[in-house]
Formats: structure tokens, sequence, C-alpha cells
């Protein structure tokens, strides 16, 4: 898997984030933005998020679970 980031400092309410990912094996690309305030988690097999919590102050909780040494 390849993931690239591009960082977009405009300083707008446009997105400032853009990720791309390929699957190496597959060729499949996705391409999502990201606005500012927001956050994107990457895991990989065996790794997984097994739940999210959010609070009404703005904080999430994210249990990952599965990962290796």
């Amino acid at each position: 898997m390849r993931l690239n980031v591009i960082l977009d400092d405009r300083r707008t309410s446009q997105a400032v984030v853009r990720i791309s990912i390929e699957d190496l094996e597959t060729g499949e690309t996705q391409t999502h933005d990201l606005p500012s305030g927001d956050y994107f988690l990457l895991t990989t097999t065996p790794a997984y998020v097994d739940s999210l919590q959010t609070y009404q102050t703005g904080t999430h909780v994210i249990t990952v679970k599965g990962r290796t040494k």
C-alpha cells in the first residue's frame, strides 16, 4: 500500500489535506480531501479500529486492536 499526503496551507474553508492511497497488489486507488480540524487514521492488517467514542467536548477515543509488535 502506498500513501501520499499533500498539505495545502491556503487557510481557506476548503480541504487542507489530500490523502491518496494505492493498493499495490490491485492498483486500486482512492483519494479523499480532509477539511481543517478533521483527522485520518490508517491501520493495516491485523490491526483494526474496534470502537470509536465521541464526546460533546469534541474528544474522540479510538480503540485499535490487533496490533503486532
